[in-house]
């Protein structure tokens, strides 16, 4: 007697997806899985490395994200002399779903492995940073001047030119690390 059922067969991944929730695999190398020790039952970060704002960076795209498999290993734990996995699938939000989807189109995407005990609760990092970052200057830290419309120089001192035409002493403006007047 052949049995007929309505429960359609599962594979090992698609019946560990909640509703909800989606699937997603990516391509790693043995610096973005994490030396390949993002092994099926980790938990990740997901970072983009692309330009941002001209300048190479690295944005937080999905925190706490569950390895359903490596290289298609399904179980926990990484053989001792295994290869580093070219492939690992990620348990993410539909909405994470797309941010990987997109990210993957526009520049590459690194692992970074959090701790068995790590709550996943977001951390405070930043979530993007620059190499301005890096080197320690702030990406929006022009000196910040009053608006106007430009800079006059009469009798050699240098003015600026407000909005409404007002001229305003140019050691007005702030520079950082100056006091206002010197």
């Amino acid at each position: 007697h052949d049995q007929m059922t309505n429960v359609r067969p599962t594979t090992a991944i698609s019946a560990s997806i909640p509703n909800g929730y989606r699937a997603v695999t990516i391509r790693t190398n043995a610096t973005s899985s994490v030396e390949g020790w993002a092994t099926a039952g980790s938990k990740v970060d997901i970072y983009w490395q692309a330009e941002i704002a001209g300048k190479p960076g690295l944005t937080a795209i999905v925190q706490n994200a569950k390895v359903l498999s490596a290289e298609r290993m399904v179980t926990a734990g990484t053989p001792q002399n295994a290869p580093v996995p070219s492939t690992v699938t990620l348990l993410v939000t539909a909405a994470d779903a797309q941010k990987i989807a997109l990210a993957q189109t526009t520049g590459s995407l690194v692992l970074s492995l959090r701790g068995d005990s790590d709550g996943g609760k977001p951390d405070n990092a930043q979530t993007s940073i620059t190499t301005d970052d890096l080197l320690g200057r702030s990406r929006n830290r022009e000196p910040s001047m009053p608006a106007s419309k430009g800079t006059v120089v009469i009798g050699g001192e240098k003015w600026l030119v407000g909005e409404n035409g007002e001229l305003i002493p140019w050691t007005r403006r702030s520079q950082p690390g100056q006091e206002s007047g010197e």
